[in-house]
């Protein structure tokens, strides 16, 4: 049979240290605490980047409706892999194109692709890619 560690060996209670039992304690509760900040910071940075992700897709949508036939190719098919796969990643967007790109790449040429539509939208005095943002893709997640 298992002893108790409060009792002596008479049967009475003893005092004892439980200073490294509270220390432990103390120790889970930081991690459990640690746990539950880094499950809820990664699901806010989650659902930040998948607003970023809508709301590029639409600025990129109206890129394409701004330039038309006048939009290069190789834009063309970073906006339309844009458009394609909404949630995905720039690193996943550049594996996607053919020839694969790098993140950074795939990023300069959607970022020209809204420079050269905006610019071309001031031009016409039509609206510009940012007018297809809702005010939900702008808000910020309380």
């Amino acid at each position: 049979m298992t002893s108790l560690t409060h009792l002596d060996d008479d049967g009475r209670a003893r005092m004892v240290d439980v200073g490294q039992d509270v220390k432990r304690g103390q120790a889970l509760m930081r991690i459990d605490s640690a746990d539950l900040h880094l499950a809820v910071s990664a699901r806010q940075n989650a659902v930040a980047a998948a607003r970023a992700a809508v709301a590029a897709g639409a600025r990129v949508e109206r890129a394409l409706e701004i330039l038309a036939d006048e939009v290069p190719d190789h834009l063309k098919m970073a906006g339309h892999l844009r458009l394609e796969h909404k949630q995905a990643s720039l690193e996943e967007l550049g594996q996607l194109h053919d020839p694969v790109l790098t993140k950074d790449a795939i990023a300069g040429r959607i970022r020209r692709l809204l420079a050269m539509a905006d610019k071309r939208a001031q031009e016409l005095g039509i609206p510009d890619t940012e007018a297809s943002l809702t005010p939900e893709m702008l808000a910020e997640e309380a």
